[in-house]
């Protein structure tokens, strides 16, 4: 994930502490501008600019992983429609989805991912709770509930300096994004990760994106 979501972040870095953990070998990472484009009015991920790198490590043996998080559905389609348009070009290539939480608004998209996903051949899709597990009934698609990558942390010393401790008190949702619901548009206080974010933090986003555009796909990441 190249963007700001905190928890995407979060869960990406958990992601590859498992990787170290167990002696995974990732050949290359990829962030959804490193593979395409997406066009809202037609609503279709067109694959192109990095696309030979990824075939070169598709025809090596690599296994075609998907970050996990919310990004699964429609609510934020340019992440679904790189992921349809990656199953379909590398149809029965082993490939898993991480933790993902499924929400489709629309019935109609939520059948033809779930007809798209089953005729794939190889994939494996986690969820993160029991509504989700709908849809791999609907799919035929093999998995399971798991815990989100980001819990890969707990026992991470730069994440958690002190002893953690369970608590008593009201845990209250207050993100006002997409996937807060439109019960949470307007709570009072509500505080999300678009908040953290200064005009220099922007700045400093384009830049990267500018840079990303220039630079061939990075073959390493920090060990965590």
């Amino acid at each position: 994930p190249a963007h700001f979501n905190t928890g995407d972040l979060l869960i990406n870095i958990g992601t590859e502490a498992f990787f170290s953990r167990n002696g995974i070998n990732v050949v290359s990472r990829y962030a959804i501008g490193d593979l395409g484009k997406y066009y809202y009015e037609s609503d279709k991920f067109i694959l192109g600019r990095r696309l030979p790198q990824l075939d070169a490590d598709i025809a090596g043996g690599a296994v075609l992983v998907f970050h996990g998080g919310g990004s699964f559905g429609d609510v934020w389609p340019h992440h679904q429609k790189l992921r349809e348009a990656l199953l379909e070009r590398y149809s029965g290539v082993k490939a898993i989805v991480f933790p993902q939480s499924i929400q489709f608004g629309d019935r109609r998209k939520y059948d033809e991912a779930a007809k798209l996903c089953g005729r794939h051949g190889n994939l494996t899709i986690f969820v993160r709770d029991q509504e989700s597990l709908e849809f791999l009934a609907a799919s035929g698609v093999p998995g399971e509930i798991l815990p989100d990558m980001a819990h890969e942390l707990w026992e991470n010393a730069a994440f958690f300096p002190f002893p953690y401790t369970i608590g008593t008190g009201e845990l209250q949702q207050t993100r006002i994004d997409l996937e807060g619901g439109s019960s949470q548009a307007g709570a009072k206080g509500g505080f999300d990760w678009d908040d953290t974010q200064s005009s220099r933090d922007r700045v400093l986003y384009k830049v990267f994106c500018a840079w990303r555009r220039l630079n061939p796909v990075p073959r390493s990441a920090p060990s965590y």
